[in-house]
């Protein structure tokens, strides 16, 4: 899962670099998305081999604050909040009429997703 969660946060930046946004936004998501599950997965929590309700966002979100993702990674205290905020572009990159903008992921989002990511990749 570290190795999906790396490999979509170097796609994203790539996709970003090259200004497809809405696809940047979305693998910029799923790079979270992936390093959350190699979080559980130290943690002994199994992988859904299948859709459920372990994968819906809030579920999920709710899942790594009960066991300390943000604390254990040393993530700032905002986490949540960006994460979120990530989401919401993806879900915009995906299903609404209007893009995600350069403006939308630079900064804050994209420095959060790369932090993320290495900290889950030190911490498994």
């Amino acid at each position: 899962m570290v190795h999906k969660a790396r490999e979509n946060a170097e796609a994203a930046n790539l996709l970003f670099a090259w200004q497809y946004f809405d696809a940047a936004a979305n693998r910029f998501y799923y790079a979270l998305y992936q390093a959350g599950w190699a979080f559980l997965v130290k943690l002994k929590h199994p992988v859904p081999r299948q859709a459920h309700g372990s994968y819906f966002p809030h579920s999920f979100d709710r899942t790594l604050e009960r066991e300390g993702f943000g604390a254990r990674l040393r993530l700032r205290r905002e986490w949540r909040y960006l994460w979120d905020e990530l989401r919401n572009h993806r879900v915009k990159a995906d299903y609404h009429r209007d893009c995600v903008s350069g403006e939308d992921l630079e900064g804050d989002l994209m420095e959060f997703v790369e932090g993320v990511v290495s900290a889950v990749q030190a911490f498994v």
